[in-house]
C-alpha cells in the first residue's frame, strides 16, 4: 500500500475518542443542554480534528473563520 493511501485511509478512519468528541459536539450531545448553546459544523469538526491530533500525539494548526471557538480551543 502506497503511503499517500496509507494517509488517506487514516483521515477516513475514526478511533471511539474521536467519535466520542464529535457526538459531544453535536446537535443533540451532550453540550447542546449548556444556555445558549448554538449548533456549529466547523466547531464539531475542528473539536474532533483536536481530539485526533491529541491522539496521535501530533501537532495541528488550524485556520477557523469567526465563531468557531478557537478562544475556547486555546484554553
Amino acid at each position: 500500500m502506497a503511503l499517500i493511501e496509507m494517509i488517506a485511509l487514516k483521515n477516513v478512519l475514526s478511533s471511539e475518542f474521536v467519535e466520542r468528541v464529535h457526538a459531544f459536539f453535536s446537535e443533540n450531545g451532550p453540550l447542546s443542554k449548556a444556555k445558549n448553546f448554538e449548533f456549529r459544523p466547523q466547531q464539531q469538526e475542528m473539536a474532533a480534528r483536536v481530539a485526533q491530533a491529541l491522539e496521535e500525539e501530533r501537532h495541528l494548526v488550524i485556520e477557523a473563520g469567526t465563531g468557531v471557538g478557537k478562544s475556547l480551543a486555546y484554553l
